[in-house]
């Protein structure tokens, strides 16, 4: 099982396909190993995001345990936004040492990022296969498979994550995503509601549990969710957007949902949902003609892009014109 220390490093940087990092032929996992305290205080420099206290470690003029010292480098590439740099030192760790988890979930996090997500499914599951206890693992290699579409497989992911952890707030999190979107509002609705007690300051957990509650009828907790994800992450456009669609669709206060739909969009110029809505806004307030503009405007910055001519023709049909 993983020390506290490397469940702490896991989750900064928080299946079976064959395809992962390849440990060199003579690399054999080794049961006897135990972590050294040196290689802890780099656990602790990394969940505390010291870069320069992880550069001051590796810079000791101290011989150390090879696999550690590339471990540690893959983790403080990962921390500097490096993942080609954090596969290569921990494809390195594992040529060292075949059986070393917390490379396999360095590399993995490293592939997904790179957007090699069969590599990173395989990561994981090795990852679980050395520790089969390591709920994040389980959970992180879900997510993966919700990835490349084989949902069934996530869905019994989140389950071994929540029989070895019932309070691991990623399964919690993706087993509500899967039921709502399954549309079975109420079981999401008791696995948001666990991840929130264990999780209460994550924005994605209180964005999900906005689109719970919307789904469940329940509009005015869904605008407080999604003004507490705003609260915790100020530039979460998707709240924004959401929050614009609220108040056009169902609270009839087409002024702010502009409002918010215009911070989406300065956050996110690529949002077609704020985008598209704003001209609707502006419509609902008798400024066709601003918002005519505005889609002519994108239209003819993204012509293949439907959503902004039906929007339009929307715009003109609820004017009269």
């Amino acid at each position: 099982m993983l020390s506290g220390l490397s469940r702490l490093w896991h989750s900064l940087f928080a299946g079976r396909g064959k395809t992962a990092l390849n440990p060199a032929a003579t690399a054999l996992p080794d049961s006897a190993y135990r972590p050294s305290a040196w290689f802890d205080s780099g656990l602790r420099l990394l969940a505390a995001h010291d870069a320069a206290g992880v550069d001051a470690l590796l810079s000791e003029p101290v011989q150390r345990d090879r696999a550690e010292l590339e471990c540690l480098r893959a983790g403080l590439a990962l921390m500097r936004g490096d993942p080609r740099a954090a596969f290569a030192h921990a494809g390195a760790a594992l040529a060292l040492r075949g059986g070393f988890s917390a490379a396999h979930l360095c590399g993995a996090r490293a592939a997904r990022a790179l957007g090699r997500h069969q590599a990173a499914l395989a990561g994981f599951a090795r990852a679980t296969d050395l520790d089969p206890d390591d709920a994040e693992a389980w959970a992180a290699q879900a997510a993966e498979h919700i990835v490349l579409g084989q949902s069934e497989d996530a869905r019994d992911c989140y389950e071994v994550a929540l029989a070895h952890a019932p309070d691991c707030a990623a399964a919690r999190l993706g087993l509500s995503r899967l039921e709502r979107e399954a549309g079975a509002a109420a079981a999401a609705l008791a696995h948001i509601e666990h991840a929130l007690r264990v999780a209460p300051s994550d924005a994605d957990i209180h964005f999900e549990s906005a689109l719970v509650r919307s789904r469940c009828g329940d509009l005015p907790g869904a605008i407080a969710a999604y003004e507490r994800v705003l609260e915790l992450s100020p530039g979460y456009a998707a709240a924004c957007t959401n929050l614009g669609l609220m108040y056009l669709a169902h609270l009839g206060d087409p002024r702010r949902a502009q409002q918010y739909f215009e911070r989406a969009i300065e956050l996110d110029p690529s949002s077609v949902g704020a985008q598209a809505n704003l001209g609707l806004a502006l419509a609902e307030q008798g400024q066709l003609q601003a918002a005519l503009a505005h889609y002519e405007k994108l239209i003819a910055a993204y012509p293949a892009e439907s959503e902004y001519r039906w929007n339009r023709g929307l715009a003109k049909l609820g004017s009269g014109d």
